[in-house]
């Protein structure tokens, strides 16, 4: 398990968004999650998010830093690994390589529903994006080779600042970066900045960096989410009332008790907590990767996914999905946010909950097997896999996203026809390692229809080619054969 070296209250107290710091040794004993040539290739796959950052270092800064947008293929070629002064990046980079969970995790001491992503930086000598700044808080965690970051000073959000408007990477440039200090990192090694902060990084050998990023909701998303949540309460038919008053002076003037009276009145709606939980859980609860949570067409019951728990079936959560909840006082309700979604659960959901949203869940088998499944709402949103409700005393409804994963904790990616043991950079072909799927209660099933592209789902999460009412269900050999059925 990966477990961070540093002191986490003295973090929270003295650097946590307000100066950055390097904490030599993060991580003890470091082994990479990928490698430079896994990592072209996911670069390749439509769905994902890549670009490449050329340094040109005789240019002015202005022009030094070209962008290349992916998907890369035979049209529009990745540099080779030989060439100096380019720097790969790969967005949410966690959906494509499964095993950076783990490093999620290890972050735990810091709210989960503030994890942007996590973004791999592939970057060969001389490679980097420029000096920029972020609106993020983020942890720089440095893997194969060595790094040099420049950090400079910290730069006003909320007031003009000195950036290169128009630059061909597309990334917010300083064009005047003075270096306050600088740092040579190596494996294991974390570099934390704050929002704000100017930073450069430049790769002094080919390089890996893993950026896991903090963001915060904006003020005016946060309003937005609010008043939107509030017109959802209101009816067409609440409208401003006057107050008698005397005659007007000047039709045309808008008085102070006319909009002081406009203003009690909002004010009122706006003094709804309640909604305003709502609308901030679900706003931070927001799908970063939508494509890869569809709606749930039809009824999952409980009894017919239990049928399938064993030793060689795993029920996981779907990593594109986003979780937390909150509790509330004591005579309101638990709430759940699931992807932007929010549910009213009973208190005594809890700890089911808790274990539902845990930065490492307990087997979701076990979290579901007391109840029994209900209809769900027309707009809750699943992924390719399953939304499963759960009755518990009286009646509550406890929500579980979750997929079916293959056994024994093998990652496996269908589209590619490969498999990929988890910390391993050795690949397997499938046929070597074979999984298969099965109808509900092991039969066949009428609702059983061809999967979409799979070159637009993320590496480990769908390997099954079909849907049996959004459950793909996996399982092996010697399992299908106790069961009675032919592999």
């Amino acid at each position: 398990m990966l477990k961070p070296n540093f002191d986490q209250a003295e973090f929270l107290k003295d650097y946590w968004q307000q100066k950055p710091i390097l904490i030599k040794n993060f991580f003890s004993n470091f082994e990479d999650y990928t490698n430079p040539e896994e990592l072209l290739e996911i670069a390749c796959i439509n769905a994902v998010d890549s670009r490449i950052v050329t340094t040109r270092p005789e240019y002015c800064v202005a022009e030094r830093y070209s962008l290349t947008q992916g998907p890369f293929d035979a049209d529009s070629p990745l540099p080779a690994l030989t060439e100096k002064n380019w720097s790969l990046l790969v967005q949410s980079a966690e959906l494509w390589i499964p095993d950076l969970q783990e490093m999620i995790r290890a972050f735990g001491f810091l709210p989960r529903w503030r994890i942007e992503d996590i973004m791999v930086s592939l970057a060969t000598q001389g490679g980097g994006v420029g000096p920029h700044f972020d609106q993020y808080d983020v942890f720089l965690v440095q893997g194969l080779g060595q790094r040099t970051w420049c950090i400079g000073e910290r730069i006003d959000l909320t007031a003009p600042h000195t950036s290169l408007p128009d630059t061909a990477s597309g990334l917010n440039l300083i064009d005047e970066f003075e270096v306050n200090q600088q740092f040579i990192v190596e494996s294991g090694d974390v570099l934390y900045i704050p929002p704000g902060y100017t930073h450069w990084g430049i790769s002094q050998t080919p390089s890996l960096c893993y950026s896991v990023g903090f963001r915060a909701p904006s003020n005016a998303e946060m309003i937005e989410s609010f008043s939107n949540r509030v017109m959802e309460l209101l009816t067409e038919s609440q409208r401003l009332t006057d107050h008698t008053t005397p005659p007007m002076r000047d039709s045309a003037e808008i008085t102070a008790k006319d909009w002081q009276h406009a203003w009690e009145v909002v004010a009122g709606h706006l003094a709804n907590k309640g909604a305003f939980l709502r609308a901030f859980g679900s706003l931070v609860t927001e799908a970063k990767s939508p494509e890869f949570i569809e709606p749930l067409d039809d009824e999952v019951h409980i009894e017919e996914l239990l049928a399938f728990r064993g030793p060689t079936v795993e029920l996981v959560r779907n990593p594109a999905s986003r979780l937390a909840y909150a509790v509330q006082a004591d005579s309101d309700p638990l709430l759940l946010f699931v992807d932007g979604e929010s549910y009213e659960l009973d208190r005594i959901c809890l700890p089911a909950v808790r274990a539902l949203c845990a930065d490492e869940p307990e087997n979701l088998f076990d979290i579901s097997e007391s109840g029994s499944c209900v209809q769900a709402p027309e707009r809750t949103l699943a992924p390719v896999t399953a939304l499963i409700q759960i009755t518990r005393a009286g009646g509550n409804e406890l929500l579980l996203k979750c997929v079916i994963a293959c056994h024994r904790g093998k990652l496996r990616e269908f589209g590619n026809d490969i498999v990929r043991s988890p910390k391993q950079n050795t690949r397997i072909s499938f046929s070597q390692h074979r999984c298969v799927i099965i109808g509900i209660a092991c039969g066949d099933h009428p609702k059983v229809k061809p999967m979409k592209s799979f070159n637009a789902l993320p590496l480990g999460v769908f390997l099954a080619q079909f849907v049996i009412n959004n459950i793909a269900l996996l399982i092996s050999d010697q399992a299908m054969a106790k069961q009675g059925r032919k592999v």
